[in-house]
């Protein structure tokens, strides 16, 4: 999941609907035996492209990785502080709800 994210930020694209539900497995077989599970994360409903001018990979000054998204969306369990506020977000509220998201994997609880 940590991969399919860096990927699809490494696009300028924020997911905002992290959560368990939209985390998938595929088994894969080569032929021979072998096989393997592959992770996918799924449905891309709420993905928006950061507008050109963020260029988050580019520079590290916060206030470039922001920017002004309006609406509350995506699951709330699972939504960053800044999109529950109404507040500038942007690559950062995935990785917080990456966060929520491997905490209940690891434990089998919820943070709050």
């Amino acid at each position: 999941v940590a991969n399919a994210l860096e990927y699809i930020h490494s696009k300028n694209v924020v997911y905002r609907d992290l959560k368990p539900q939209n985390i998938g497995f595929a088994s894969i077989e080569d032929g021979q035996e072998n096989k393997s599970i592959n992770v996918k994360l799924m449905d891309f409903g709420l993905a928006r492209e950061l507008p050109s001018s963020v260029l988050p990979y580019n520079n590290n000054s916060k206030n470039n990785m922001l920017f002004n998204m309006t609406g509350t969306v995506g699951t709330m369990r699972y939504m960053s502080p800044e999109i529950c506020l109404n507040k500038p977000y942007g690559l950062e509220a995935d990785i917080y709800s990456w966060s929520i998201v491997s905490y209940g994997i690891l434990t089998q609880t919820r943070p709050y």
